[in-house]
């Protein structure tokens, strides 16, 4: 099982952290959000 709920706030600062705010942070902010979660994933499946 996955965590998603700070998926959102993780996803903001890292969009802040590249440079992206406001109305193209808004846009991007979902995507980034599920890869995210996505990657959270991926590191915790045994290999």
């Amino acid at each position: 099982m996955v965590d998603e709920r700070l998926s959102s706030v993780e996803a903001s600062q890292q969009l802040k952290a590249a440079g992206i705010s406001g109305f193209a942070q808004k846009a991007m902010l979902d995507q980034v959000a599920a890869q995210t979660i996505l990657q959270s994933y991926f590191d915790h499946i045994p290999a």
